[in-house]
């Protein structure tokens, strides 16, 4: 049912219990994982370039988080792969459109997004992803708001 799965991951204090969730869904249907970050530059005032590339440094930041969570799921036997995206527009519009593009069965959105990462850009992104989606969206839940069986 679930063939491609696409993992927005942006916190890492709250990654953990999100893969938990995604380990049990890609194991049981037997999906390929995207863990997907957007990163959004940083405007420089005056510089007419300022934005047009994607910053280095949280791109670094992201990649090396994202390859920790594959490395996880490689060894539960997930087939996973990485991708950070530049997010010049809309987070939410980026994360659409790298699901359409990737033909992505299930979105698969944090609780909390990463507010000190993305600033402004991070208000009501799940609610538009969820809108907009051309797939299933699920909301993982913290482990604490998990229950316990």
């Amino acid at each position: 049912m679930y063939k491609n799965i696409l993992v927005y991951l942006d916190d890492p204090l709250h990654a953990g219990s999100t893969i938990e969730q995604v380990e049990e869904l890609a194991s049981t249907f037997d999906s390929h994982v995207i863990l997907a970050q957007v990163v959004v530059p940083e405007p420089m005032g005056g510089n007419p370039w300022a934005g047009a590339f994607m910053d280095e440094v949280p791109a670094m930041d992201a990649e090396a988080m994202l390859a920790r969570w594959r490395a996880r799921l490689i060894e539960q036997g997930v087939g996973t792969h990485v991708s950070v995206l530049p997010g010049y527009d809309s987070v939410a519009e980026t994360i659409v459109a790298h699901a359409r593009a990737h033909h992505i069965d299930l979105i698969v959105m944090p609780p909390h997004l990463n507010i000190d990462l993305l600033g402004w850009s991070a208000e009501g992104v799940t609610e538009q992803v969820v809108r907009s989606a051309p797939c299933d969206v699920l909301v993982a839940r913290d482990g604490d708001e998990r229950d316990p069986d």
